[in-house]
């Protein structure tokens, strides 16, 4: 079933953007209104991802985790959610969504139920389409048609869908928070970036991934291009209201039940890689625990990952360099770190997309496509053996050919980006700088 599936997203996905294409080379025939053709898009990104979702259950374990809380939210206090005797390794942020979502699934069947439980990320995979469309056209590097292309790619795109539509995962909620924090960044709005990465916090732990580049951005916006105490003072101000909104929404649940929820989650990876077709799996440690000197280097290899992500921010004058730097944190985190899961890559294509958006570049496109195609496979094959024993798979040398096949592919996508983010001076790639100093 799966693979039926994702064979129909697949080909749903190159007609559409076959057509748009098509239909973009001739400007005398193809003259899209601003109004229809975004919405026709959208309800076609939609209809594919409502298809799937009903088609497919989910990955069980997820699944089965989103169902059993957004029941235990509709019978219990917020206050007694959390519990030494209950599995939920969850932040509060979504769980307010599973409470909501509780009532509607009420009565439903199981896989009615299963589409309810998918229907927030599948919303945010089109907000996150529209905001790409909308920072598109603002742009003046591209015309409405780009605009609608570069919108498809990205709501079309296989692995997009997987995530949200078939695996039933979250990653597109807090993935498109964050796009939306870098966003704000760059463009110099650094006080709303507080609160949406507060809310980023609330729904899930690897939102931590990207602090530096909210660091970044303070360093350079509040005190390197002039400090001004005033300035300062209302960022400060800002900040410390942000950090109140943590606590007011996780207060309902107990401050200290969501400590320990946090601490137990953010500990509970003690692995090499978990499913994640990386450097790890591909030395055959897919699923083997951390040594100790293995975890003080995981840190350490942490550590030089942001020391990178640092060095582009602070050295590059371009106006993405916000993006490049979480981009290199998502990818670099993903592929060289340990304790990593299959997903936790998702970041990466996003930011990529909303990176070119800023700085139009083929080798952004080529990296976009590469390792789109190279998470969607490891994200098939974890569906796939979701279906069978999946403890053969652990261990399999299968999993060492096609990481080591994956890391080196992504890996050479990844230097081709960063060797032009340097390097390439075009003068058609390069926007405005008058506030990105």
């Amino acid at each position: 079933m799966y693979v039926t599936t994702s064979i129909i997203i697949s080909a749903i996905a190159a007609l559409i953007l076959f057509i748009i294409a098509c239909g973009s080379l001739s400007s005398d025939t193809f003259k899209p209104s601003p109004k229809l053709y975004p919405i026709l898009i959208l309800t076609s990104a939609l209809a594919v991802r409502l298809i799937c979702a009903y088609l497919y259950k989910g990955y069980g374990f997820d699944m089965s985790c989103f169902n059993s809380w957004a029941t235990r939210l509709h019978n219990v206090p917020l206050s007694e959610f959390y519990s030494k005797d209950v599995f939920a390794d969850y932040p509060p942020g979504y769980m307010y969504v599973l409470k909501l979502l509780s009532y509607i699934k009420n009565g439903m069947s199981q896989m009615n139920a299963y589409v309810i439980l998918k229907s927030p990320a599948i919303i945010f995979d089109l907000l996150l389409g529209g905001f790409m469309y909308y920072t598109a056209r603002k742009s003046e590097n591209f015309t409405e048609k780009d605009s609608l292309i570069l919108m498809s790619v990205y709501l079309f795109n296989p692995m997009v869908i997987t995530d949200s539509a078939l695996w039933g995962q979250v990653d597109s909620i807090y993935c498109g928070l964050i796009v939306v924090m870098v966003y704000l960044i760059t463009v110099r709005k650094l006080i709303p970036s507080y609160f949406v990465f507060a809310v980023c916090v609330l729904i899930k732990p690897q939102s931590f991934f990207f602090m530096p580049v909210l660091i970044f951005g303070i360093i350079k916006q509040v005190f390197l291009d002039g400090f001004e105490v005033k300035n300062f003072l209302r960022n400060l101000i800002s900040g410390l209201l942000a950090i109140g909104l943590i606590f007011i929404l996780a207060l309902p649940f107990g401050i200290e039940n969501v400590i320990n929820q946090y601490i137990s989650t953010i500990g509970s990876s003690n692995y090499f890689s978990q499913n994640a077709f990386n450097l790890w799996a591909a030395l055959g440690k897919n699923y083997i625990k951390v040594t100790p000197a293995a975890n003080i280097a995981g840190y350490f290899i942490l550590a030089m990952i942001v020391a990178f992500s640092a060095f582009v921010c602070f050295t590059s004058k371009h106006k993405s360099k916000y993006f490049m730097s979480a981009f290199i944190l998502a990818f670099m985190t993903f592929m060289i770190s340990t304790k990593m899961h299959e997903r936790y890559g998702f970041a990466a294509i996003p930011l990529l997309m909303m990176m070119y958006i800023i700085r139009p570049d083929k080798s952004i496109l080529a990296g976009y496509g590469i390792i789109s195609a190279v998470m969607f496979f490891n994200y098939a094959w974890i569906l796939k053996m979701n279906q069978v024993n999946i403890n053969e798979y652990y261990a399999s040398k299968f999993v060492v050919v096609v990481s080591a096949i994956s890391f080196i592919l992504a890996s050479a996508a990844f230097v081709y980006v960063c060797t032009r983010f340097f390097f390439k001076k075009d003068a058609k790639a390069a926007i405005k700088q008058t506030d990105s100093k």
